[in-house]
């Protein structure tokens, strides 16, 4: 969540769909609805990759099901291809690069240890691994 200097990462021991997607915001906003309460409006900020792009019909429904929640509007909106350093995003797994450091990632412990030690904005993210979509 950019405005708010916060991050929560989503391990996927899987292949990413756009279904695993759909399961991770759900997930997400379980997380956070109780904070946000107050908003009407939700912006999905899509990045046209290949698990979330519109032409790929079987995630639409999906998310579309999950923009339906009462009392919430949802706007999707496209990112137009932008350079690395301004897309918070980006930036994110820039400094997970970095604080890897070309280690070995060969285990799931060893990719959460270092996602949970790297700092975004000064704060440590929260750490989830998905077992199930």
């Amino acid at each position: 969540m950019p405005g708010l200097d916060e991050l929560l990462l989503y391990g996927i021991p899987s292949t990413v769909t756009s279904d695993c997607l759909v399961d991770g915001l759900g997930r997400w906003w379980e997380v956070v609805s109780d904070r946000f309460a107050h908003r009407t409006t939700w912006v999905s900020n899509l990045e046209n990759g290949p698990e979330n792009h519109s032409r790929r019909t079987q995630g639409m429904p999906r998310l579309g099901d999950f923009a339906h929640h009462p009392g919430l509007t949802t706007r999707l909106a496209y990112s137009p291809l932008s350079h690395r350093k301004s897309n918070p995003i980006e930036r994110c797994w820039g400094l997970l690069d970095n604080h890897w450091n070309g280690a070995l990632l060969d285990s799931i412990d060893t990719l959460s240890q270092f996602a949970t030690t790297m700092t975004w904005k000064g704060k440590c993210p929260v750490v989830a691994l998905v077992t199930t979509t």
